[in-house]
């Protein structure tokens, strides 16, 4: 059974912040959806200049 590479640094990160922040903390941060949270500060019809 293989690992992504990802899930490593997730668990990884995870557990660091844990010891870092808090429990407590960590789990409201869990909470959020930042998904939706970021779309808010997305303009789909922003053009970008080169």
């Amino acid at each position: 059974m293989a690992i992504s590479h990802n899930s490593i640094w997730q668990l990884l990160l995870k557990s660091r912040l844990r010891v870092l922040i808090g429990e407590d903390k960590l789990q409201f941060y869990e909470t959020i959806d930042w998904q939706q949270e970021s779309d808010r500060f997305r303009q789909v019809n922003l053009i970008y200049s080169r």
